[in-house]
């Protein structure tokens, strides 16, 4: 599997992805995609897996601050890593320009999509034992009730 720039051109592609990964009410157009990837600061990765078109991530850089947008893999391609190497792709690109933090939202709901963020086992004890990882981000003004008059 290679992972190739993602470019407006493909957005008929994307958004056919995007379909056939997500419910129909969270599937992302064709437009919208052009339009996310015409941005400055935007960009993103196209997983080509020998099968074809097998997933793709959409990711954002403004100042030091990064952010994943979407990461989409087809159902039937899922559990062989293309999401964890997507992820890694759009992380090491968003830290070669700059990136401090990098933001990203998932439904609590959707098992698969927060196991990909999960960090198992990352802090090792004296005992030998392992302890997983929460990574967590405060974003000012949001859900703080700082807006309440």
């Amino acid at each position: 599997m290679r992972l190739i720039e993602a470019t407006p051109a493909m957005a008929g592609l994307l958004a056919e992805l995007h379909a056939r990964a997500f419910p129909p009410h969270q599937a992302w157009d064709a437009s919208f995609i052009a339009r996310i990837l015409d941005l400055p600061g935007n960009m993103g990765l196209l997983a080509e897996a020998p099968e074809g078109p097998a997933g793709f991530i959409l990711h954002s850089l403004a100042a030091d601050e990064g952010e994943i947008l979407t990461v989409a893999v087809l159902p039937e391609m899922r559990r062989r890593g293309i999401g964890r190497r997507l992820l890694s792709g759009a992380m090491a690109e968003l830290g070669m320009r700059g990136a401090r933090r990098v933001f990203l939202d998932v439904d609590a709901e959707n098992r698969a999509a927060v196991a990909l963020y999960e960090r198992k086992g990352y802090y090792r004890q004296p005992d030998g034992s392992r302890r997983d990882a929460l990574m967590l981000a405060w974003v000012f003004g949001e859900g703080c009730g700082c807006d309440d008059g």
